[in-house]
C-alpha cells in the first residue's frame, strides 16, 4: 500500500491543478469585453504572411438576426460561467451591466433594420465626415494611414447604401422629409468637400514633412476628393433619393414598429419595461409640472406676460455672467473650479410656451423660449452640461466596463437637471424663476408624450390635436410636433427618463434628510454613478449619498 501513495499524491495534485483551472478569472472577461467594444472608424489588417498593416473603413454590416441571436446567447452563457456571489461587489455592478446590455441585444436581434445609421443629426454620413476632418496625424506614417482610408470611402458609401436596400425591403420606410434632408445633406457634402481638405491641409503642417511631400500628399489627396469621395457621395444621394419613403404615420404604421419602439425604450432605461408603465408616469409628471406652471403663471398680471416672465438678467454679456455663475454653482456643484469651459456661443433652438388666448384664466404667455443671447449661452452644453459632466466622470470613475457600455440616457438626463438647477442660480428661488422652470420641464415632456402617442400608440394629426387642447396649448403648435414624433422618434425621451429618475432619487433623500439634506455631495454622487442603467443609477445614488454623508460626519468628529 505504502508503494501506491507517492501515484495516488501525484494524482491527487494533477486533479486539483485541473479543478482549480476555471478558466479566465471574472476581471480578465472584463477587459476583453471592454477591449470588443472599439468604437473606431476604421479595421487593421495584418497580412499573416508579410505582417504588413493596411487599414480599411468599417463598412456597415448588414444582421443576420440568428447570428447576433447567437452571438449574445453564447456572451450570456459565458457571464453565467461565473459565480456571482464570489465576485466583489464592482465586478458585481459590472456582470449586472453586461447582463442587461446583452439580454436587451439578443431582444433586440429581432428589430436589427431598425437602426436608422442616417439620422438627420449624426448619422454615419456626417460622423464620417468628422472623422476624417478629426483624424490625428503625427507623422508621415499616419499620412498614409489617412490616405488609404480616404480611398475606401466608396467602399464604405456602398456598404450603407447595402443596407438602407435592406431597410426598405422589409418595409421599414424612411419618412418622405426625413429622407430629403438625408439626400441634401450628402449632395452637400459632395459639393462642398472644402471643409475636409482643409482639414488635411492644416494637420499636414505640423506633421514634420518637407514641402516637397506636403505638396505630392495634397495633390493626392485632391485627387481621392474628386475621383472617390465625391462621386461617393453623390452615389449615396441618389441612391436613398430612389428608396420608397412614407408620408406620414410614427414607427406603429410599420412593421413591428410597435414592438421595436418599446425594445428601444427598454434600452434607453437599460433594462426591459413596460411601455404602458412609462406612459403612465410620464402622464403623472406631465400634470404635476403643468399644475406648478398653471398656479404660477395665474397668479400674475397680464401686463407680466409681456416681457418674457417679467425676468430681467443684469448681466450684458456671456463674460459678465460667467464669472459670478461659476462662483454661485460651485456651491452646488463639485469642481467647478477646476473646469473651465470651453465652447462657441451659438443660440439654442427656442421653444414655445403655454400659448391660449382664450384660457378663461388668461394665462397669456411668450411663445418663444426667453430670453436672451446671454441665457441662450448659458443653456448651452457645457456647464454645467455635457463637457463638466464628462470632465468629473473621467476624474472620479475608473471602471472600464462603466466607460464602455455607457448608458445613453444619462447624459442628456443630467444636462436636463443641471439646466434646471441653473436657472434656480441665475434667478433665485422666485415667482418667475419657478415659471420658467416649469414650462421647460414641462414641454420636454409634452414632446415626450406626443413621441410616444405618435409612435407607440398610433396617434394621428387628429389625436395631437386633442392632445394640445387638453393641455390649454396652441393648436397651430400640434402639427409642428406630430411631424417631429414621426422623423425623430424618442426626441426628448431620453432627458425625460434619466431626469425623472435623477429627480426622484434627490426628493426620496430630500425627505429622508431635510434640511440637512446636501445638495453638492447629491450632484457628486449622481456625476460619479452616471452612465448606469437607470434604475440602478437611482439605488446607488441614494446608496452612496448616504454612505458619503456618514464618512463626512465620521471625518467632522
Amino acid at each position: 500500500m505504502k508503494k501506491l501513495l507517492p501515484f495516488i499524491l501525484l494524482s491527487a495534485f494533477i486533479l486539483s491543478s485541473c479543478s482549480a483551472d476555471k478558466g479566465m478569472d471574472f476581471s480578465e472577461f472584463l477587459k476583453n469585453e471592454t477591449e470588443k467594444t472599439d468604437n473606431s472608424f476604421y479595421t487593421t489588417i495584418t497580412n499573416e504572411e508579410t505582417g504588413e498593416e493596411s487599414f480599411e473603413l468599417r463598412k456597415q454590416e448588414i444582421p443576420i438576426k440568428s447570428i447576433v441571436e447567437k452571438e449574445y446567447s453564447d456572451k450570456l452563457s459565458s457571464l453565467s460561467e461565473f459565480d456571482y456571489n464570489s465576485l466583489t461587489e464592482d465586478e458585481k455592478l459590472s456582470y449586472d451591466i453586461l447582463k442587461r446590455e446583452y439580454t436587451l441585444k439578443k431582444s433586440g436581434a429581432e428589430y436589427l433594420f431598425y437602426d436608422d445609421i442616417l439620422d438627420t443629426e449624426n448619422g454615419v454620413h456626417l460622423s464620417l465626415v468628422s472623422s476624417f476632418c478629426d483624424f490625428e496625424i503625427k507623422d508621415i506614417n499616419d499620412i498614409k494611414k489617412y490616405l488609404s482610408l480616404y480611398k475606401d470611402v466608396k467602399n464604405y458609401t456602398d456598404s450603407v447604401i447595402a443596407y438602407e436596400k435592406k431597410r426598405a425591403e422589409a418595409g421599414i420606410l424612411r419618412h418622405k422629409n426625413d429622407a430629403e434632408v438625408v439626400v441634401s445633406d450628402c449632395l452637400s457634402i459632395a459639393e462642398n468637400p472644402e471643409r475636409i481638405m482643409s482639414a488635411f491641409d492644416k494637420k499636414l503642417k505640423t506633421a514634420g514633412i518637407t514641402e516637397a511631400e506636403r505638396k505630392a500628399f495634397i495633390s493626392e489627396h485632391n485627387k481621392i476628393t474628386k475621383e472617390v469621395f465625391v462621386p461617393a457621395y453623390k452615389k449615396l444621394a441618389n441612391e436613398i433619393k430612389k428608396l420608397p419613403t412614407r408620408s406620414n404615420g410614427g414607427l406603429s404604421s410599420l412593421p413591428n414598429g410597435k414592438e421595436y419602439y418599446s425594445h428601444r425604450l427598454s434600452s434607453l432605461y437599460g433594462k426591459e419595461i413596460s411601455t404602458d408603465e412609462i406612459i403612465k408616469q410620464l402622464d403623472n409628471d406631465l400634470y404635476y409640472y403643468e399644475g406648478i406652471f398653471l398656479s404660477t403663471a395665474s397668479s400674475f398680471p397680464e401686463a407680466f406676460y409681456k416681457d418674457n416672465f417679467g425676468i430681467k438678467i443684469p448681466y450684458n454679456s456671456v463674460e459678465e455672467i460667467l464669472p459670478d455663475y461659476v462662483k454661485r454653482a460651485e456651491k452646488k456643484f463639485p469642481d467647478l473650479d477646476k473646469f473651465i469651459p470651453e465652447a462657441e456661443y451659438t443660440s439654442i433652438l427656442k421653444l414655445p410656451v403655454m400659448a391660449n388666448e382664450k384660457n378663461p384664466m388668461k394665462v397669456k404667455i411668450s411663445t418663444v423660449y426667453p430670453i436672451n443671447e446671454t441665457m441662450d449661452c448659458l443653456s448651452q452644453d457645457f456647464l454645467p452640461g455635457g463637457a463638466y459632466r464628462d470632465f468629473v466622470y473621467e476624474s472620479y470613475v475608473s471602471d472600464d466596463i462603466r466607460k464602455s457600455f455607457r448608458n445613453e440616457s444619462f447624459a442628456d438626463g443630467w444636462d436636463m437637471y443641471a439646466k434646471y438647477e441653473m436657472n434656480k442660480l441665475i434667478f433665485g428661488n422666485n415667482p418667475s424663476q419657478t415659471l420658467m422652470n416649469s414650462n421647460s420641464v414641462f414641454w420636454v415632456m409634452i414632446i415626450a408624450r406626443v413621441d410616444i402617442g405618435v409612435n407607440y400608440e398610433g396617434w394621428g394629426e387628429t389625436e395631437v390635436d386633442n392632445f394640445f387642447k387638453e393641455h390649454n396649448l396652441s393648436v397651430s403648435l400640434a402639427e409642428y410636433y406630430y411631424y417631429l414624433a414621426v422623423q425623430k422618434p424618442f426626441y426628448c425621451m431620453k432627458e425625460y427618463l434619466a431626469f425623472s429618475e435623477i429627480t426622484s432619487a434627490k426628493e426620496d433623500l430630500k425627505s429622508e434628510y431635510g434640511r440637512n439634506f446636501d445638495e453638492k455631495l447629491f450632484n457628486k454622487t449622481v456625476l460619479t454613478n452616471g452612465y448606469l442603467p437607470l434604475d440602478i443609477m437611482n439605488k446607488r445614488i441614494k446608496s452612496e449619498y448616504k454612505n458619503s454623508l456618514s464618512e463626512n460626519v465620521a471625518e467632522e468628529e
